[in-house]
């Protein structure tokens, strides 16, 4: 099972993957309008997904905007905040 988060200028989604990829749960919320508020909800997220299922998960996220393959950054996001 794994963990994918999907974090878009207006919500963040959140999926359980089954071990074929079949979704087991789904849920969406409002993204923060900040940096730090965003990777708090985040965090929540995954340590609450965690608990639901008693267990550790992979966790994927998808996020808007270049990534630096230098700094590990995102460069710019111009929809988000």
């Amino acid at each position: 099972m794994q963990i994918g988060i999907d974090i878009g200028a207006s919500k963040i989604e959140s999926v359980i993957l089954d071990e074929n990829g079949a979704e087991s749960f789904r849920e969406r919320i409002e993204c923060p309008k900040n940096y730090i508020q965003t990777v708090e909800t985040i965090k929540q997220i995954v340590f609450s997904l965690d608990k639901k299922l008693n267990k550790k998960l992979n966790v994927g996220v998808c996020h808007p905007g270049i990534h630096s393959t230098h700094t590990g950054l995102v460069k710019n996001a111009p929809n988000c905040y």
